[in-house]
């Protein structure tokens, strides 16, 4: 499921069903928030931004002693996009969805091949522009968006894009905690990096030492950096994933570094014998 903070959720649901979004309202909802049905039967729920009553959560959770209610964290600050998974054939019909009843733009369009699958993605924002959501499908029947509907059991949530200041930081303290990361590319990625972003100044081995990707025009215009540095988990929660983005003036989704991930990702399927090496 999804949350959206809005100025009046009972607006904003009334608003969804006319423009014809459904309702949920199964008897399993705890929470006292309006919700529509999304991709893949998930929820997307109205959450009030100034509400009189309070937080919903507050009236539904309490906090257990010995967990501190003020954790400190490793740099992480905001959600970058949410990027979901779809059926062959389905990815326009949630466009449409999220275009009518939102009224959400496609800011790109991708069409990603990698040595032996591939995938389409349409990347959407809201009006305001915080939120984005990127709409994936399978080229075929094996891909990894193939595995990851098979193993989720349907559509929803591929993975999730956490944004900091400091990604070279906060990759070594999620690290140090533990939490792995997909293959990094070949070291001529790196050795290419400079020619493909013009003037990056950022420091290779550090890149390399995890696999941080780098996209973007590189330093342009007299000055102006449009950089992008991206890396991306292993899966985490069931076939669920993370990505941990840094954006420099850049607010593009790492198109450039599209083929090596999904290569990266291809490795870890022949690694655990999901696809068979040509």
């Amino acid at each position: 499921a999804m949350a959206w903070r809005v100025v009046d959720a009972r607006h904003a649901l009334k608003r969804a069903l006319d423009l014809g979004a459904t309702e949920y309202r199964g008897a399993d909802k705890t929470l006292d928030v309006p919700a529509v049905i999304g991709i893949g039967g998930s929820l997307l729920y109205f959450v009030d931004t100034y509400s009189t009553k309070g937080s919903p959560y507050g009236k539904e959770f309490d906090w257990l002693g010995e967990v501190d209610p003020n954790p400190k964290g490793v740099g992480f600050y905001y959600l970058d996009h949410l990027t979901h998974n779809v059926m062959r054939g389905n990815m326009d019909t949630w466009y449409k969805f999220y275009s009518r009843t939102f009224n959400f733009r496609e800011i790109r369009f991708f069409n990603i091949e990698g040595k032996l699958t591939g995938l389409h993605s349409r990347a959407l924002t809201s009006p305001c522009g915080k939120i984005r959501i990127p709409i994936n499908e399978s080229a075929d029947d094996k891909s990894q968006i193939a595995e990851y509907l098979e193993q989720y059991k349907g559509e929803g949530i591929q993975h999730i894009a956490v944004a900091t200041d400091d990604i070279y930081g906060s990759t070594e303290a999620i690290a140090a905690r533990g939490l792995e990361f997909m293959p990094g590319p070949p070291d001529t990625y790196y050795d290419k990096s400079r020619a493909r972003v013009k003037g990056h100044q950022e420091p290779i081995d550090r890149l390399k030492k995890h696999g941080i990707l780098i996209d973007g025009e590189g330093v342009v215009d007299g000055g102006t950096t449009r950089i992008l540095l991206q890396i991306f988990s292993k899966t985490v929660v069931g076939p669920i994933f993370f990505e941990f983005i840094q954006r420099k003036g850049d607010d593009g989704f790492g198109e450039g570094n599209f083929k090596a991930l999904f290569e990266s990702i291809e490795e870890d399927q022949i690694q655990r014998g999901v696809l068979k090496a040509s």
